[in-house]
């Protein structure tokens, strides 16, 4: 992954240049975490089933761990915006960024 980033898209093609800034620690963690318990918020083929049934207190804890790991370990930008504006931040981020490394989260 060359890089993470929260985007915050105005509608307004002339809404400016776009802004991005990187994220601090705990709301990067706490972004983290809303990604994941989306996932989890998901039904399953349609079904009444939503995955977060089966996710019990020590799940929920290995869950927040992991999400701590992964906002330690690659910094998340937010951006927002004019789209253009944006998607052209993005790509100079992506280009600025050292080579991806593999990361492991334990």
């Amino acid at each position: 992954m060359a890089v993470a980033v929260v985007v915050d898209v105005d509608g307004d093609p002339v809404a400016g240049a776009g802004a991005v800034e990187v994220l601090d620690a705990h709301t990067a963690a706490t972004v983290w975490w809303r990604a994941s318990g989306h996932l989890l918020e998901r039904l399953l083929d349609g079904s009444p089933v939503v995955l977060r049934q089966f996710e019990d207190g020590p799940a929920a804890a290995r869950r927040q761990d992991r999400v701590r790991a992964l906002a330690r370990a690659l910094p998340l930008y937010a951006a927002w915006g004019a789209p253009d504006a944006i998607a052209g931040r993005v790509l100079d981020l992506a280009g600025s960024s050292a080579p991806a490394q593999s990361m492991e989260v334990r």
